[in-house]
């Protein structure tokens, strides 16, 4: 089944990307802003399951041949998921993906919005060479389980 990308999506795929500084987070490979095709935003729990979408938990940045190689692989993109996240933020995703989440057009705006934020905060962090954390939208925030927060 294939998923429509959509703005949300893009600018989500850049953040990843870009708090990763442009290296897959599995191998290593370093690629570069103007060139970064190569680069995929890689998601652990489907992009189906809005709960989770635009969760900055959900994502990774890796390359195509990694990318291709942890989704042929389940087991092994599993362990990786939680080698990256730890056992504690692993669970809460899992969690949070069972949340039925439904968006009004104001509460997808309101996200796009705040993305688009946190993506020019993060590229202004970045050229000040200051290390910077990926912070969710509130209303992905607020789908997290209470005992996860």
């Amino acid at each position: 089944m294939n998923i429509k990308r959509d703005k949300r999506d893009a600018i989500f795929s850049l953040i990843i990307r870009e708090r990763a500084g442009w290296i897959c987070e599995r191998c290593g490979k370093q690629f570069s802003r103007e060139n970064g095709q190569g680069l995929h935003c890689s998601h652990f729990i489907s992009r189906r399951h809005h709960s989770t979408r635009w969760h900055p938990d959900n994502a990774a940045a890796h390359c195509f041949t990694c990318h291709q190689y942890l989704g042929e692989h389940p087991l092994h993109f599993a362990d990786w998921i939680l080698s990256h996240l730890g056992d504690k933020r692993t669970r809460a995703i899992r969690m949070t993906a069972q949340v039925v989440a439904k968006f009004s057009k104001r509460d997808l705006e309101s996200i796009y919005s705040h993305m688009k934020a946190e993506h020019k905060r993060l590229l202004s962090l970045r050229e000040a060479k200051l290390p910077f954390k990926f912070l969710p939208a509130p209303e992905i925030a607020a789908l997290r389980p209470a005992w996860a927060r």
